[in-house]
């Protein structure tokens, strides 16, 4: 099998033509063109990188660099941006109410209404709430402090966890395989799943 090389112009572009398929080709006289021998296929081949030139009758060959410094910076934004998405998504996954032994939700429609429900001087009478569980429970000021104040220590432990592990992927040799799953909070889903 050949193969050819027609040039288009003098700055070294050109196509490469497998001679199998010269019919593809009539407007070309193939004995103008460069016919390759098999080691400058092969070579082309092997070190084609879309920028190749073909110049005097030779293939010249520009090298790719990369910037590893930058490709490594890149890495760890784009891991890190992972890491604080979880530490978003895992504060978002309920809040534990030790002394009910109940879940209620913390995205953050359900955040602004405790913070509202903290604003008032007395909650309203016989308040019930919808926990996780989709039980209902009477919120008294005792219950909603201690749920605001379970939910500023998880956020705390949380942004902790996201730095240390922010610490770790930068240190990481591949930051992409970096593995930041682990001292995160509980969150609803994973005890029920338990």
């Amino acid at each position: 099998m050949a193969f050819y090389v027609n040039p288009l112009n003098e700055k070294g572009d050109f196509e490469l033509i497998d001679g199998e398929l010269a019919e593809l080709y009539p407007h070309l006289d193939f004995k103008q063109l460069a016919e390759l021998t098999n080691a400058q296929y092969q070579e082309f081949c092997e070190r084609n990188n879309g920028k190749t030139k073909f110049i005097n009758g030779e293939f010249v060959f520009e090298e790719i660099t990369v910037d590893l410094t930058a490709l490594l910076r890149e890495q760890r934004a784009l891991m890190w941006e992972k890491i604080k998405q979880k530490r978003h998504d895992n504060l978002r996954g309920g809040v534990y109410v030790k002394s009910i032994g109940k879940w209620f939700h913390s995205n953050d429609e359900s955040r602004q209404q405790y913070t509202f429900l903290r604003t008032l001087d007395a909650l309203p009478p016989n308040l019930m709430w919808k926990t996780m569980d989709n039980s209902f429970v009477q919120v008294t000021k005792a219950i909603l402090d201690e749920l605001s104040l379970q939910l500023v220590l998880d956020e705390q432990a949380d942004f902790t966890n996201a730095e240390r592990h922010k610490a770790l992927m930068e240190q990481a040799e591949s930051p992409l395989d970096y593995d930041f799953s682990d001292g995160w909070t509980e969150t609803f889903a994973e005890v029920t799943d338990e």
